[in-house]
């Protein structure tokens, strides 16, 4: 919970519109937290048991080592998603496990692990099922299609603010094409 609450302040901007992780100012990021949540984290691993904590907590913890997006180390993101995804096989971590893929230019093995998730099992976060979809087709140059995604993200998402995140990432990929 300390990680996450670190990067509160750089989720979303002064109009209440979301950051996304790519493009977060990491100095608004509050240190004292993340301190916190390392010596928690330390305490935690003594035990030979790990449970879907522990493992989510490495998981923000290597989000926040990465001083930006693009110095993110994905393999070790992988790994703790796999180790997940072992303790907890939902549709959400693995669409977590295909977003990885995806940044890793891993893009067969995204697709099938994308292709193996009902999007109505993530509920209220189907949007990011499509999200994820549009992408990994942007990745591959293939425009049109992540448009078409993006639209599916737009008409399944219900929170305000990810409909307007959605709606300018939609915007940006038209003006790709």
């Amino acid at each position: 919970m300390c990680f996450h609450a670190a990067r509160l302040d750089s989720k979303v901007n002064e109009n209440g519109e979301v950051i996304d992780l790519r493009n977060q100012d990491r100095n608004l990021w509050h240190f004292p937290l993340v301190r916190m949540g390392n010596d928690v984290m330390e305490k935690a691993v003594e035990t030979q048991d790990f449970s879907v904590y522990h493992y989510e907590a490495a998981i923000a913890a290597e989000h926040l080592k990465a001083r930006t997006f693009d110095t993110t180390n994905w393999e070790a993101l992988f790994h703790w998603n796999e180790k997940l995804y072992l303790l907890q096989p939902t549709d959400s971590v693995a669409l977590s496990l295909a977003m990885i893929q995806i940044q890793r230019e891993l893009y067969e093995d995204a697709q099938h692990r994308l292709q193996d998730i009902e999007p109505s099992k993530l509920e209220q976060r189907a949007y990011l099922y499509y999200g994820t979809y549009a992408e990994f087709y942007k990745r591959q140059g293939e425009i049109a299609k992540a448009i078409s995604c993006m639209e599916l993200a737009l008409n399944t998402v219900r929170n305000e603010a990810e409909k307007t995140y959605l709606q300018h990432k939609k915007r940006q990929l038209q003006k790709e094409l």
